[in-house]
């Protein structure tokens, strides 16, 4: 399940790069129908694999963790995304 999870961050991470490179400049999208491909892609992918962790994941660490230790990990995630 962790590698699961380990590759799809490496998957939304690439999706990513490459619509950033397009949102970057979006007067310059010559091809509106690329863009919106892009954009579903990173969306599917974003999609699945939060519902693979909410779904498989986080149900075992709540059974594994105590919530002093779920918190903890969620204040560091919450600082990841600052």
């Amino acid at each position: 399940m962790i590698e699961r999870l380990a590759l799809d961050h490496e998957e939304i991470d690439e999706h990513w790069a490459k619509l950033n490179e397009v949102l970057r400049a979006p007067e310059r999208i010559a091809d509106p129908a690329r863009f919106l491909e892009l954009a579903a892609r990173f969306e599917k992918h974003l999609k699945t694999h939060i519902e693979r962790e909410n779904l498989d994941f986080f149900p075992v660490l709540e059974k594994m963790l105590s919530p002093d230790q779920l918190a903890g990990i969620g204040q560091r995630m919450a600082r990841l995304r600052e």
